[in-house]
Order: C-alpha cells, then sequence, then structure tokens
C-alpha cells in the first residue's frame, strides 16, 4: 500500500487508487497521514480542516468526510478499516515506509550517511530514487496555515536533497544531466541560490558561459525586483571566480546545449556576435505576476520563438476580442524565451485602443524604437521610406525580440518590422491582420472553465472556499470566461472582503441586473474598453454592433443577423466581416454568427441609446421576417401536412430544405424563436411575428413544450385580433385550439374551434371551414364521442375530396381510422391508416407517416396480428431516434412495452414503459400518461410486482379528466385481477361492472366483452351461477360479432356452466 503527498495526494494499493475528489478530503487524508503514529485528536483534526474556525457542530460534519472516505476505500477494494476512529480520535493505519514523504526523508537521511562515509556514488542513488517521488508540489489541493507551514518545511528538504545531488553529479563529470535537472528545479525555485551555484558551475563546465552569465543575470534582477536584495556573498564570490576562470571576453564560450526546456536552465543564450555592444536594451514590463492558463498557446509560441537558427525571422500576430488576455500571454512568452535574444527585447505600446491618446504612427513608434536602440539617425534622413531603411538595415545582423502592443492596422506595424532572420516579433491585436504578410495567426480564444478557476484564484489573492465552488463556477459563467471580466470580479472581491460569494455573484450581469457597472474597478472599466473597440470601426460596422444589439440570444444565422444590419444584404454582411475581423463578432461555423455575452450586453445598452424608436422597430421587422422566411422553409420541409393549411398560406419560393437541414434549423433556432415572440409580446408585433408564431407550432406539436405553446398560441389569438384579418383570426383559433387539445383542455377547445369556423366562414374559407370541421371531429373524438366525430369526419372530407386537398384528406382518414380502433372495428382502423399511410408515402412527410404507422401497429395488434405491429414500432422508433422526434418515439416505446407483455417478457415492458413515460412527462401530455400507466399497471402485474402494479392503476384512475375510456377500463380490469389474488371479493365485482360500465357507455366493444367475461368467471366460481351466466351469453354474442376468438372460449365457459 502507499500513501502519496508528493504531486498528488491518493492512495493506492496492487494497481487500485483512492482519490480524494474534493479539499476536504484531500485534507483529511493529508492530515491523517502527517500525524504520525499517534491518532489526531477530534479538535486538532477539525482545526487543520477549517483553518483554525471550525463550524458548530463539527463532529457530524466531519463524521460524514470520514464516512465519504471510507466509502471511497472500500470502493476501490481496499480495507476500510485502515481509518479507525476511538474516542481519542481518528487514527490512519499504514504499513512501515507506506507514505512517500516518510520514505522521501529516510533515503534522504540514508544518502547523508553514505556520502559522509565517502560512498559518494551510493549517496547519488539514493537522492535520485528520493527525488524520484517528488512528482510535483507538496500537499496540492490543501490549503491553510498547518498546511503552508509544513509545505514550506517540506519544499526546504526538497532544494536541499537536489542541491546534494547536483554536487555529486558535478563532482562525477555529469554536467550536463545536472544541468537539465536544475533547470527544471528552478522552475518551481526561481531565487534558490544554492541551485543556481551549481547551475552556473554546470553550464560553465559545458562551455555554456553565456548562459551562466544570463543565468545570474536573471536570479540579481529577479531578487533585487521581489525580495529587494542582492545575491549572496558566496553567490557572488562563484559568480567572479566563473568570470575570471573565462577564457577571453564574455560570452566567447561555445554552446551546445539543446535549449528546448521551458525552465531556466533551458533557454540557451547565443554569444554576441563580434563589435556589438554588451549592454542589452530591454524595457520588457515585469512578467504578469497572475498569469495562469494557456498553456498550449504558450508551449505553441515558446517552441517557436526558441527555434532562433531556422534561417528566417518569426512573426505572429496574437488576435482575439477586448480583454481575452493577449498582451499578458505575450509578455508571459516573451520572458520565457528573452535569453535567446540577447541583443534587444523592447516592447511598444502602439495603441490602437487607448482612449486617452490617438494610435501611434508608423513614423511615431519608428522613432521610440529607434532612441530606445540608440540607433544615429544622420540629418539627411527624413523621409520615412528611409527611416524604415536604417532600422533594417541596423537590425540586420540583431538577435532582436519585438514585442508591438494593440496593433490598429497592418499599416501601423509593418515599416516597424526588423530585417534580421534571428529577430522574433509578437503583434497583439484586436484584429487578425491577414495584411501582414509571411506572418502566422494565433487567434486566442476564451480560456477552459479550469484556466478561468485558476485566473480568478490568482487574482484574489486569498484561498476560496470550497464550498462555495458552486458560485465560483456560475460567477465565471457570468463573465463568460473573458479573463479581464474575471480579472475584475476578483478584484471586486478584494475591495470588499465584506462581500459574500453571493453578494458578489448578484451584482454581475442576469436578466433581473443587465448592464456592465460590476466590471468598473478603479481606473478600470469594461464598458470603456469595449466602447473603444467599437468607436474604432466605421461608421457602417458601428451601426452593425448597435443593431445586432437588438437580438434577443447571442447566436443567429447568417441571414438574420444581414436582415437585422440593413436592407442592403451586400452591404450588411461586408459589416458583419468588418465586426468578425475586429473580433467584436464570431462565426463558429459558416454563415453563423454568435456575439459573446458581454459583449452582447453592451450592444444592448448602446442600441437603446443610439437607434430611434423608429430604427428600431425596422430593424426588428426585417429580423422576424428573416426568421419567418427561413422558419417557413424549415416548416414546410417537415410538415408538409400540417392541419390548418390553406391555400392563402405563402408558400416559400424557390429554395427548398432536406429534411435534416429542417431538423438541424429547428433544433438550434425555435428556443430564440420563443424569445424574440415573448418579447414581441411584450411590445406589440406586427403580422410577421404573427405568422412566424404560426410555423413553428407543428413543431412544438411533436417535440413540445406544449405549455408554452398553449402560451404562445393565446398570444397569437390577442395579437390576431388587433391586427390580423379574417383568415388569420381563423388561423389564430384553429392552432390555439390544438394546443389546448394537446393539454386536456377539451371544452376550451371545442370554443376555439368553433371561433376559427366562424372567421372562416366570414372570409368566405370553404377550405378553412372543411380543417375547422375537421378539428372538430378530433375533438369530438378525444371526448370519447366516437359517432359525433365519424360525422363531422365525413362533413370534412366531402370537401377535401372534391378540392383534392391531400394533408385535410389524410387527417380526416386517421381521425376515422381512430374512431374505428376505439370501438374495436379493427378491420375498419386499417384500411383508414393504411389509406392514409399510402398517401403520405407520395408526400415524404416523414413525420406524418410516423404517426400513421403507429396508429396502424395499434390496430394490427388490436386483431392479434403482433409480428405486423412489432415491426411497424421498430420500425418508428428508429426513425424517430434518428430525426429526434422524442414524442413519436415515446410512442412507439409504448406500443413495443405492450407487445412485450404479449411476448410474456414483462420485465421488458417495464422497461420501455417506464422510458416512456419519462419522456412524455416533460411534454406534459396527460392523455398519454394515462394509457402509459395503464400499460406499466399491466406490466408490473405480469411480472409479480403488485405494489407497483397497483400504485400505477390507482395513478391512471385519477387522472379523471384525462384518462381515455380504453386505458379507465384497463386499469379497472387490472385492479380486479389484482383485489381477486388478495381474495377480495367484493371489490373485484364492484371494479369489474364499473369496467363493463365504462366500455358499454363508450362503445368499446371488446372491452365491454372483456369485462362481462371475466365478471361471468368470477360470479360464477363464487357461486352466483345466474348472474354469471348472463354476463357470459352477452360477453359471447359481442365476441361473436368481432369475429375475436374469446367467442370460442366463452361459449365453452357457458356449456360448462350448464352442465353443473
Amino acid at each position: 500500500m502507499r500513501l502519496c503527498v508528493l504531486g498528488s495526494i491518493h492512495l493506492s494499493s496492487d494497481g487500485r487508487r483512492v482519490t480524494p475528489t474534493t479539499g476536504k478530503e484531500r485534507a483529511l487524508l493529508a492530515a491523517l497521514a502527517l500525524t504520525g503514529p499517534g491518532r489526531l485528536p477530534l479538535r486538532e483534526l477539525a482545526d487543520r480542516l477549517w483553518n483554525g474556525s471550525p463550524p458548530e457542530g463539527y463532529r457530524s460534519t466531519l463524521h460524514t468526510y470520514v464516512t465519504r472516505l471510507r466509502g471511497k476505500i472500500e470502493a476501490a477494494g481496499l480495507d476500510r478499516g485502515i481509518l479507525t476512529h476511538t474516542a481519542e480520535g481518528y487514527l490512519l493505519r499504514l504499513p512501515a515506509q507506506a507514505l512517500d514523504w516518510e520514505r522521501f526523508r529516510s533515503l534522504r537521511s540514508r544518502a547523508r550517511a553514505l556520502h559522509q562515509a565517502g560512498r559518494s556514488a551510493e549517496a547519488r542513488a539514493a537522492l535520485e530514487e528520493a527525488l524520484a517521488l517528488w512528482k510535483g508540489p507538496a500537499l496540492p489541493g490543501v490549503g491553510g496555515r498547518w498546511v503552508e507551514q509544513l509545505r514550506v518545511s517540506m519544499e526546504r528538504s526538497h532544494q536541499d536533497a537536489l542541491a546534494v545531488w547536483a554536487s555529486l553529479a558535478i563532482a562525477e563529470g555529469d554536467h550536463a544531466e545536472a544541468v537539465e535537472v536544475l533547470g527544471s528545479a528552478l522552475v518551481a525555485y526561481p531565487v534558490n541560490e544554492s541551485l543556481h551555484g551549481h547551475l552556473l558551475h554546470g553550464l560553465h563546465a559545458l562551455g555554456r558561459t553565456a548562459d551562466a552569465l544570463a543565468a545570474y543575470q536573471r536570479l540579481r534582477e529577479r531578487l533585487s525586483e521581489e525580495l529587494g536584495v542582492d545575491p549572496s556573498p558566496a553567490l557572488r564570490r562563484r559568480f567572479e571566480l566563473l568570470l575570471r576562470a573565462t577564457a577571453g571576453p564574455v560570452g566567447d564560450g561555445g554552446s551546445d546545449g539543446d535549449g528546448g526546456s521551458d525552465g531556466v536552465g533551458g533557454s540557451q543564450a547565443p554569444p554576441p556576435a563580434a563589435g556589438r555592444p554588451r549592454t542589452i536594451v530591454d524595457n520588457l514590463a515585469r512578467e504578469p505576476r497572475h498569469f495562469r492558463g494557456r498553456t498550449a498557446q504558450t508551449r505553441l509560441l515558446c517552441s517557436r520563438l526558441r527555434e532562433t537558427e531556422s534561417g528566417f525571422a518569426h512573426l505572429w500576430v496574437v488576435c482575439g476580442m477586448a480583454g481575452v488576455g493577449k498582451s499578458q500571454l505575450s509578455l508571459h512568452v516573451a520572458h520565457r524565451v528573452k535569453d535567446l535574444y540577447p541583443d534587444a527585447r523592447l516592447s511598444v505600446d502602439l495603441r490602437g485602443h487607448d482612449e486617452r491618446a490617438a494610435p501611434l504612427s508608423a513614423e511615431e513608434a519608428l522613432t521610440e524604437l529607434m532612441r530606445l536602440l540608440r540607433v544615429p539617425v544622420p540629418p539627411t534622413v527624413l523621409s520615412l521610406a528611409e527611416r524604415v531603411a536604417l532600422w533594417r538595415e541596423h537590425t540586420r545582423s540583431m538577435r532582436l525580440l519585438l514585442l508591438l502592443e494593440d496593433a490598429a492596422s497592418a499599416e501601423q506595424v509593418l515599416p516597424l518590422l526588423p530585417s534580421g532572420t534571428r529577430c522574433a516579433v509578437v503583434i497583439t491585436s484586436r484584429f487578425f491582420l491577414p495584411e501582414v504578410e509571411g506572418a502566422d495567426h494565433l487567434p486566442l480564444g476564451l480560456p477552459s472553465d479550469e484556466e478561468c478557476t485558476e485566473m480568478f484564484t490568482a487574482a484574489l489573492d486569498r484561498p476560496w472556499g470550497e464550498e462555495e465552488a458552486d458560485t465560483l463556477a456560475e460567477i465565471i459563467d457570468r463573465c463568460d470566461r473573458l479573463p479581464i471580466a474575471v480579472g475584475l470580479v476578483a478584484n471586486l472581491a478584494q475591495f470588499h472582503p465584506s462581500w459574500s460569494p453571493r453578494d458578489l455573484l448578484h451584482r454581475l450581469p442576469s436578466p433581473s441586473f443587465p448592464g456592465l457597472s460590476a466590471f468598473r474597478v478603479g481606473g478600470r472599466d469594461l464598458s470603456r474598453i469595449f466602447d473603444v473597440s467599437v468607436d474604432a470601426m466605421d461608421p457602417r460596422a458601428r451601426d452593425a454592433f448597435l443593431l445586432l444589439g437588438l437580438h434577443p440570444t447571442r447566436g443567429m444565422d447568417g441571414r438574420v443577423a444581414a436582415a437585422l444590419v440593413g436592407p442592403d444584404e451586400h452591404a450588411s454582411r461586408q459589416a458583419l466581416m468588418d465586426l468578425v475581423s475586429a473580433h467584436l463578432l464570431n462565426e463558429p461555423e459558416p454563415d453563423r454568427f454568435e456575439m459573446h455575452a458581454l459583449l452582447q450586453v453592451h450592444a444592448r445598452h448602446r442600441a437603446r441609446d443610439g437607434l430611434s424608436p423608429e430604427r428600431a422597430h425596422a430593424a426588428k421587422q426585417r429580423m422576424h421576417a428573416a426568421y419567418l422566411s427561413l422558419t417557413s422553409l424549415a416548416d414546410r420541409a417537415l410538415h408538409p401536412h400540417r392541419p390548418g393549411r390553406d391555400d392563402h398560406e405563402p408558400l416559400p419560393i424557390g429554395e427548398r430544405w432536406p429534411e435534416e437541414r429542417a431538423m438541424a434549423w429547428f433544433r438550434r433556432e425555435l428556443a430564440t424563436v420563443l424569445t424574440m415572440l415573448s418579447e414581441a409580446d411584450r411590445h406589440g408585433a406586427g403580422r410577421t411575428a404573427l405568422r412566424l408564431a404560426r410555423v413553428v407550432c407543428d413543431h412544438m406539436d411533436a417535440h413540445g413544450p406544449w405549455s408554452e405553446a398553449v402560451t404562445l398560441h393565446t398570444a397569437m389569438v390577442e395579437w390576431a385580433r388587433d391586427q390580423g384579418e379574417d383568415r388569420e383570426r381563423a388561423r389564430a383559433h384553429f392552432d390555439l385550439a390544438r394546443a389546448l387539445l394537446r393539454v386536456g383542455e377539451v371544452d376550451r377547445a371545442g370554443e376555439h374551434s368553433r371561433s376559427a369556423h366562424e372567421r372562416w366562414s366570414e372570409a368566405g374559407d370553404v377550405l378553412g371551414q372543411a380543417w375547422a370541421v375537421a378539428q372538430g371531429a378530433m375533438i369530438s373524438y378525444v371526448a370519447n364521442d366516437y359517432a359525433g366525430s365519424r360525422a363531422l369526419v365525413e362533413r370534412a372530407l366531402e370537401t377535401f375530396e372534391a378540392r383534392g386537398h391531400r394533408p385535410g384528406i389524410v387527417f380526416c382518414l386517421r381521425v376515422r381510422g381512430l374512431c374505428h380502433f376505439a370501438v374495436s372495428a379493427s378491420h375498419e382502423a386499417i384500411a383508414d391508416f393504411s389509406d392514409a399511410s399510402t398517401l403520405l408515402e407520395r408526400s415524404q412527410d416523414q413525420q406524418l407517416l410516423m404517426e400513421m404507422q403507429l396508429n396502424l401497429a395499434g390496430a394490427f395488434q388490436q386483431l392479434g396480428y403482433h409480428h405486423q405491429s412489432w415491426s411497424l414500432c421498430e420500425k418508428v422508433l428508429v426513425t424517430a431516434r434518428r430525426r429526434g422526434d422524442r414524442r413519436r418515439a415515446a410512442v412507439a416505446l409504448t406500443n413495443l412495452g405492450k407487445l412485450s407483455l404479449h411476448r410474456e417478457r414483462p420485465e421488458q415492458a417495464v422497461s420501455r414503459l417506464q422510458e416512456s413515460l419519462k419522456i412524455l412527462e416533460s411534454f406534459g401530455d396527460p392523455w398519454a400518461k394515462s394509457t402509459i400507466l395503464t400499460n406499466l399497471g399491466t406490466a408490473h402485474a405480469a411480472a409479480n410486482q403488485p405494489d407497483q402494479a397497483r400504485l400505477c392503476f390507482c395513478r391512471a384512475l385519477a387522472m379523471r379528466g384525462f384518462i381515455t375510456p380504453p386505458a379507465r377500463t384497463e386499469s379497472l380490469l387490472g385492479l380486479a385481477r389484482l383485489e381477486g389474488t388478495a381474495g377480495r371479493h367484493h371489490d373485484v365485482v364492484t371494479h369489474l361492472r364499473q369496467a363493463a360500465s365504462t366500455a358499454r357507455q363508450h362503445g368499446l366493444r371488446k372491452e365491454h366483452a372483456t369485462a362481462l367475461l371475466a365478471l361471468g368467471q368470477h360470479l360464477s366460481v363464487h357461486g352466483e351461477r345466474s348472474e354469471a351466466n348472463a354476463c357470459l351469453r352477452q360477453a359471447a354474442e359481442i365476441f361473436e360479432v368481432l369475429q375475436a376468438p374469446e367467442a370460442q372460449i366463452t361459449r365453452s365457459l357457458l356449456e360448462t356452466l350448464g352442465n353443473t
């Protein structure tokens, strides 16, 4: 068994590993491991976990952490008894030398003894074994005073071991290995003078004297800047000895290192060329103290900029939106590679986006650079071209690192590029700058959530409680991962230490608290930073930015964005491209645009103040029209037979979409359309918004959410009443009736269906009137008035057939088939569903075809054709899942569940029905829910789970306003079977009589006969022969009319009863 606290905190044994996932678990394991052989008292353990201030009731909380850790130990297959508890406290039982820190100390002590005994090779081997245990920072992820004190002691021991090992390696002549190890070590311990002394010795021994001198210079500068001290006398003496031992001028030594490490020893500075001044010109700002993340980008830039002998200059453009961290990254990289450019490291702020000063001209910037390098400019050199030539001649043989920050244009930077092949230039800009020929571009996107967490914690400069991790995640989400915003919020927390994390969160942008005022700390204001970017654009692009602020969401289709910006699509798209080039807008995929969340907040604020009401209204009208056009294309592709579609509805001209594109459109844009329409409702909508609401209704009917559909269509009725003509008012009532029927409001659905009929009559629209009649037939079917429904169907069907209106014919055939199915007229139902399916196959209306195939499967099942039914349901399920049609997938699962019962696979039936129930509950479909609960009860009963079965039947029956007569009958029959098993004769009779009455009342002939058969059998068993005989005779007659196989069984029972 091994317990590690060096590099990571985890427990392992035989390949099994326990890794604590929270800070408290890590602290608990570390505290117990580092206590020693004795038990750790509860209070002391609590002090360590809560930094000296444990909460009230800490004992129970501590016990919870211990229990959780024990559970993880046991789950990994380890003995949970290694963590024990007594009245004195907790104890972690570990074998000797199981803790890596203890092994490290033991090996270091052994090495010391071996070294004193003159056995240097063995001492070095022991130290190498000890250092190999150190795989990263000690006690990572654990905070608190006790940890910090212990960590300092552990790191000091690590540094001492490194120093002794380095001295032994150098004494044995392994200078290259010593330099490599020390280079990596000094990344962690950059001001350790002992390690630097060994590094200087190793580098000099390798002939890399220039690197040694540069390393000493870096240490001296760092000690001065960070600690305000000079190197120790011992290190200064070693440096002086190195200087005296150097043959020839400083820097003439050879260099054979590979320079590949990111550490201090890995930046191999080349010797200066003959005649080059030794004074290094370096005006780089200090390395960013709180820089975190951007590992991949740092590695890329460092690796490329280290290739100083590639034969060409390095030229990089780091571009991205304001505040994304371009300058921080570039400066961080510059400090990591600057020793490779010994002649000069220069940085010039080009002020491309400085609200206090105009951008530097190329001539001003060039003058500044030449001044920094002390380039003599003869009086005769006056023009910019002459100065550029002089600058390029002066830099031809230099090793120069040049940062050109905040460039406004390519024209600003091109004259500043040096000509030397061993120079490197990094340009930062909010623009892409494609005109900089030969440049590599690094577009800097948003950092990950983990990187943002690191940035926030570093900028906050104090611990952030683990219990606030969720709040921190939400803060980062509100900042939309923009580094400058994350940093400003951390600064805000520093300036207001009394604010809780929740106080901080409540001040960040949200629907209830719009605006960017929270991102204003001291002299830094995110709004002003964004303003400078926007104001730097030409007027057309500035206007486009404001107009995009009117869009309700961050993402938008290219055609919608172009319409919003202006009526001239070509000009609009050029403005959009200008915004993309300035990183004020993203194009994550072709012809789709997205704005950063905080930029969108800013755009909305500026649009509110900068656009007249008339201009904003016109832009929104164009946006609504674009959405109407595109959504109509998607609607027409998916729903060519949408109910209510009439001859007066405009068709999209020319373009036709494939189904896949239409489905993708709705998946991506439906939420945006609904948001836009809700805003239209608040501000008053035009006719375009009314039509747009209409074309999304069928998609919502298939995919939900149905409750929102009712809200939307209620608003449509109001809009149409205020500004629509008769046909539009009729359609609005018609669609609301459909939505109401879906959520079970049958009476209101009937009212609005009749209103639709009246409006279409007033408009003289015969086809519309037929649709209203057909809708009335569907409502009558749902209300269990099957005869009335069929009468209305025949009326509507006559009109549809006379006009050859295929969508209406299909609708009527389906309703009529449903009525036949409800009264067990299975052959008639199959005929109607088959005719409708044939029409749909010709039109390639896949969604409605799936619906019809499910109906047909149900009719086949009713007749006992289970194989055909199963095949159809499987086919629909595959298609529905491929298309993302969850509702029809749920219906297919329901049918398959019922068929699984027929195949005597009750567990499979339960699984499929539970999956279906979960899907349809998200739609809020009470009709389907009651039916599934009934079927699920039957499946549980078949699986010998009577309690679950009874619960499902009772839940279904409790849905009185929504349960269909067939489902109610089946639930009562199911309860009767359960009560019969329990021996409750009276309850069985009551349930069976209620089932027979329900079926008879609604014309459910087969269900009526089934209930009578069950009642007759039960009564005969209990000696009530007369009533049993009557029930069985009536059941037999119904079964014979239906030509059902149960007729023969029932006649046999009657004969048996007559002979007894």
